[in-house]
């Protein structure tokens, strides 16, 4: 069990920082879309990852911690769009199992704000699952069969 506030606190700046990657490959990738669902499907995806910033930030405001400032990392440029979206899927996929564990082996009780902090992640986790239904149906749009999903 998770009951360190420190390593909670540094495990949900990770999460900040994933959701930041994510949101900058599908940023890049919009140029790619050139379907109105499959664009709207990953545009939203681009605007929940700065709500679940938000969220993540404001949890860790709440335990007296800032979110350090981060800048793009160097990804491959990915030239095929359906590598790309496989690509989303795993940052999804991850996600989904990163917050889920996260909520199950936290010790919620040795946290400050704990509450709080269970609460987001209830709501992470069930976002995650949504964005991971929203991919699937973009992979199959583009008759891309992505194994993990």
């Amino acid at each position: 069990m998770i009951g360190n506030p420190k390593i909670i606190a540094k495990m949900l700046v990770y999460a900040y920082r994933a959701e930041f990657d994510e949101a900058e490959v599908i940023f890049r990738l919009l140029p790619e879309i050139p379907s109105g669902e499959d664009w709207e499907i990953l545009i939203t995806m681009f605007k929940d990852n700065l709500i679940h910033m938000d969220m993540l930030e404001k949890v860790l405001n709440g335990m007296g911690y800032e979110v350090p400032e981060i800048s793009p990392r160097n990804f491959p440029q990915v030239s095929d769009r359906n590598q790309a979206l496989e690509l989303i899927a795993k940052f999804e996929k991850a996600a989904y199992n990163y917050y889920y564990y996260l909520l199950k082996n936290t010790d919620f009780s040795m946290i400050d704000n704990g509450g709080n902090i269970q609460n987001t992640l209830k709501n992470l986790v069930e976002w995650e699952r949504r964005h991971i239904e929203m991919i699937k149906k973009t992979l199959d749009n583009f008759k891309v069969r992505y194994k993990i999903l």
